[in-house]
């Protein structure tokens, strides 16, 4: 029975730690990160610098796959050097270690043999 616990605990780690990075990055967004404060006002001066050079429908929140925004554009990529000054000054996350990431991809990949869906972004 103690086997049993001890594969339980760190399962059940994986399992929050895949749920928990899928909805922060699987799903993602290709635009400016959320926010309260400085990071709003900087969202949407971003959102208006970047209608201003060439990407009209950008949203002031995030983007999103309905948005009809395309990051790989160059009308984008332009846009985006020309607004880089308003983007928020937010530290990136630490990469994932690769250990990390390789226990998710297991578990991953042993929950869709075992009938769990692919996530819908």
């Amino acid at each position: 029975m103690s086997t049993i616990r001890r594969f339980r605990i760190p399962s059940l780690v994986i399992v929050l730690a895949v749920l928990g990075g899928s909805t922060i990055s699987g799903c993602g967004t290709g635009g400016v990160s959320g926010g309260t404060g400085t990071n709003a006002v900087s969202r949407i001066q971003v959102a208006q610098c970047m209608r201003a050079n060439g990407v009209p429908n950008f949203p002031d929140g995030p983007i999103t796959p309905n948005s009809g925004i395309n990051p790989l554009s160059p009308a984008y990529k332009s846009a985006q050097n020309a607004c880089r000054r308003y983007a928020p000054r937010d530290a990136p996350p630490p990469p994932t270690p690769a250990s990390v990431v390789r226990q998710e991809r297991a578990l991953a990949r042993c929950m869709r043999a075992n009938g769990a869906p692919r996530p819908r972004c």
